[in-house]
């Protein structure tokens, strides 16, 4: 015959017992704020993070935009060439303006830009600023 072994069962069974220690206000205080600080990170993180994504989404736009308006000026270019009256179309570089002219075509001669060069010259003298007064991050 085989001998059966059966499991020992303890009579009773003891469970510790959870009783929470009580904790004073100063260690409620300051476990509160580590709490609030660590959210304040989590979410200064995440805005850090979104800023950066629409930073670049915005270079990525203006250059394109920047771009085709150069190809818009082109065109425009090409098509007043035929003119007696010759129409000028460009892309300021520094402040990003479409500027346009409006020239003499036999003598050379300015008649008209849009806008004018007194515009200009404050537009530059803007951008040189900038970064002075706003330490480069505008």
């Amino acid at each position: 015959m085989e001998a059966i072994d059966t499991p020992v069962v303890p009579s009773k069974i003891t469970k510790p017992s959870k009783t929470p220690e009580p904790v004073s206000p100063s260690d409620l205080k300051r476990i509160q704020t580590e709490s609030a600080k660590e959210k304040a990170g989590t979410e200064l993180s995440r805005l850090v993070d979104e800023a950066g994504e629409q930073r670049l989404n915005t270079s990525s736009t203006l250059e394109s935009v920047r771009n085709r308006l150069e190809e818009i000026a082109a065109t425009l270019n090409s098509e007043m060439q035929f003119r007696e009256k010759k129409l000028n179309f460009s892309v300021d570089k520094i402040s990003n303006r479409i500027l346009f002219s409006v020239t003499d075509k036999e003598s050379g001669e300015v008649i008209r830009q849009v806008p004018p060069e007194a515009v200009l010259k404050v537009s530059h003298n803007l951008e040189a600023l900038k970064g002075v007064l706003f330490d480069d991050r505008y």
